[in-house]
């Protein structure tokens, strides 16, 4: 005899269960197989690619006439290639073209005066209607020297530097220098683009500022980007280290003369950052002749050089002169030239 608590009750709820349940799971079977069809079909179709159309408005990389160009292919990852119908300032991918969904490459025919390297070079699309801007800088073939510039600028103080551009092309090329990154705030330039015939060079002279509140900087803050042609992705890479410069130390700081006569200063730079353009300005009394040789140009961070100073009059009696000496015209130093001319 089997209680209320052993096997006999168990085997008679397994027996209501076969009873009640399996009959209505054997009814909604098909239902369930349906719907598990039907949601395997409906991932399989969500990630298939979709249909796509795209619209691109063109535009010549500084320059604000719209670029002619002759036609811009999208290429996929399996190597098919979609070409764009070209209409004024805009060219069309519609659903002629059978685009999908996905990711392209993009390229594009400039003929003669624009170059095939767009921004962006690719575009992912969705489905349905899509739309961007292809930027296209113009067929230049430049050179430009130095590739690299390393620039030192102590608090409010400005320097002058140059590059050279050579055109390699057969025809002429008209481009100027633009900074991008966080140089643009301390780039400055007066001189315009330049057109540069073929196989000639051009000069071209810009500044660097730092600004007067590097002035409160502890040590020097770095800055990157990049001086960029005109009209093309060419640049030239620039670290500038803005709030320190040279420590210039004279000696002696002040210099007095008996007679015609030459004496020699010496220039100290106990700083961390080399001078680049050593100057020394002269300011002189009429009658006076105040003359100074052997000034180099550049001073390497601990490094030191002399000048020699020649002082004459033409006639007896005291006279005054001041040396400012500084590197590139930043916080210039001054010494004072006394000359007692018997």
């Amino acid at each position: 005899m089997v209680d209320e608590y052993g096997q006999g009750g168990e085997a008679g709820g397994m027996s209501a269960f076969k009873e009640k349940v399996l009959p209505l799971v054997r009814k909604l079977l098909p239902v369930i197989i349906v719907l598990v069809l039907l949601g395997a079909a409906f991932f399989i179709w969500s990630s298939l690619p979709k249909a796509a159309t795209l619209v691109f408005s063109l535009k010549a990389l500084d320059d604000s006439k719209t670029p002619s160009i002759f036609g811009v292919t999208l290429s996929d990852a399996n190597g098919n290639s979609f070409d764009g119908s070209v209409e004024d300032s805009e060219v069309y991918f519609d659903e002629s073209a059978g685009l999908v969904s996905g990711e392209y490459s993009i390229s594009v025919d400039g003929g003669e005066i624009y170059a095939s390297a767009v921004t962006p070079s690719s575009v992912t699309l969705e489905p349905g209607s899509n739309d961007g801007v292809l930027t296209i800088p113009f067929r230049y073939s430049l050179d430009v020297i130095p590739t690299n510039l390393s620039v030192s600028l102590p608090a409010g103080c400005s320097k002058l530097f140059s590059v050279t551009v050579y055109n390699k092309a057969q025809r002429s090329a008209e481009t100027g220098l633009v900074a991008e990154g966080d140089l643009a705030p301390l780039f400055s330039s007066a001189e315009p683009s330049k057109t540069i015939a073929a196989g000639a060079s051009a000069q071209f002279l810009f500044n660097f500022t730092a600004p007067s509140s590097a002035a409160s900087a502890k040590q020097a803050i770095e800055k990157k980007g990049v001086l960029r042609l005109k009209r093309t992705r060419k640049t030239i890479s620039v670290v500038a280290s803005v709030g320190a410069g040279p420590q210039l130390d004279l000696s002696p700081s002040d210099i007095t003369f008996s007679q015609d006569d030459t004496k020699w200063i010496k220039i100290s730079n106990k700083g961390k950052y080399p001078a680049t353009e050593l100057r020394v300005e002269v300011e002189r009394q009429e009658g006076m002749t105040l003359e100074v040789r052997n000034v180099v140009k550049e001073l390497a961070a601990g490094g030191e050089t002399n000048f020699a100073v020649d002082v004459s009059a033409s006639s007896p009696g005291k006279y005054l002169g001041k040396l400012r000496i500084s590197d590139a015209g930043c916080n210039p130093q001054e010494i004072t030239v006394t000359l007692n001319r018997k």
